[in-house]
């Protein structure tokens, strides 16, 4: 019997343990995780779409992203990832959860990524930056630099050790301020230009439509991804040994810059950095209910994860659904990245 946010009562008072309190469990689909589903200790749960939630706990959530729409989102486009990558080879999702490793180092400031490596599904650790020094970085491994800002720094035996990582065969995925750490430790190939985006910045962007990979499949040519507020800009100094694998028109025309993107091989591994999380535009077209099942229909989805949708339906978040058709591009590419690398990694010990 499908259950509306009208019958699920006042929400209870979260406690200090996962889940406490939820009145109705998810479905049995592997990819939730249950310690991501609300209410959850220390996530506002607050979704301005959701009756259930309705001006509950809001002085900890941010406009309209709650930290609940965000988690419950990303499971959502997860599920739909995964068919995805099954049909395009049956042994991508297999390689994803139970070969590839990912680090990611947590500088206290990237949540995001965490929920959405979890909702993937991936085996990865989370290493806060006190603990880079005694960690190791195996080039078996995929490492996400996330969260970093203007003061961030890194000490130079851990910035040595992860340069030493990527000539050994390691993938690097870094993202914004990292870029402080880029040019310092693979000179001659990215740099900032000193300036950033002051508000978050609606922008057409082109992709690279012949990486083997296909890591832009899902995205559209020319459509609009909301570039982060405080992305810094770069470019590239040598054109030769980086690959620009994605471009922001608006940035070219505002700030004279216009990567978003860029990709460069360091000995035997390799480096992605992005400016911002490349995330569509919201379009606020799935009109809940009636909507979805066609929506997921026409991008392959197996009745499974049609019935997760249904699910999230009928709990009422409407928010949830616009994120995850957001983000749901942006998580197959950073899927894509983790799966390649990780073949490369099997034909080099020949696997």
């Amino acid at each position: 019997m499908a259950l509306t946010p009208q019958r699920l009562g006042a929400p209870p008072t979260p406690q200090p343990t996962v889940g406490a309190g939820f009145p109705f469990s998810a479905p049995n689909f592997p990819f939730f995780n249950p310690s991501l589903y609300p209410p959850q200790y220390g996530y506002p749960t607050y979704d301005p779409y959701n009756p259930y939630y309705n001006n509950y706990d809001q002085s900890t959530t941010s406009g309209q992203e709650s930290s609940v729409a965000i988690c419950v989102a990303c499971q959502l486009a997860a599920a739909l990832v995964h068919d995805k990558l099954t049909k395009m080879n049956k042994d991508y999702l297999n390689i994803l959860k139970n070969k590839a490793q990912v680090t990611l180092i947590d500088t206290g400031t990237d949540n995001k990524m965490k929920l959405m490596l979890e909702s993937l599904g991936v085996n990865h650790q989370v290493v806060v930056t006190e603990a880079l020094n005694a960690t190791a970085f195996p080039p078996t491994h995929t490492v996400f630099i996330t969260g970093m800002t203007k003061d961030t720094t890194l000490l130079p035996e851990v910035a040595q050790k992860l340069s030493n990582f990527v000539a050994e065969g390691g993938q690097l995925v870094s993202f914004n301020w990292a870029i402080n750490f880029l040019q310092s430790e693979f000179p001659g190939t990215v740099e900032s230009t000193g300036k950033q985006t002051l508000q978050r910045l609606p922008s057409r962007v082109t992709f690279r439509e012949d990486t083997e990979e296909k890591l832009f499949e899902y995205y559209e040519q020319n459509c609009f991804m909301i570039l982060e507020e405080g992305a810094q800009l770069i470019k590239v100094v040598d054109t030769d040994r980086v690959e620009i694998l994605c471009q922001a028109k608006e940035l070219a025309k505002k700030m004279g810059k216009d990567v978003t993107v860029a990709r460069f091989k360091h000995e035997r591994g390799l480096v992605y950095h992005f400016i911002s999380p490349l995330q569509r535009k919201k379009k606020q077209h799935i009109n809940l209910p009636q909507d979805y099942t066609n929506y997921l229909n026409t991008h392959g989805a197996e009745e499974s994860t049609i019935q997760a949708w249904k699910y999230a339906a009928n709990m009422g978040y409407c928010e949830s659904f616009w994120e995850a058709d957001s983000v749901i591009p942006f998580l197959e590419m950073l899927a894509k990245i983790i799966i390649h690398h990780q073949i490369r990694v099997a034909q080099e010990l020949g696997e």
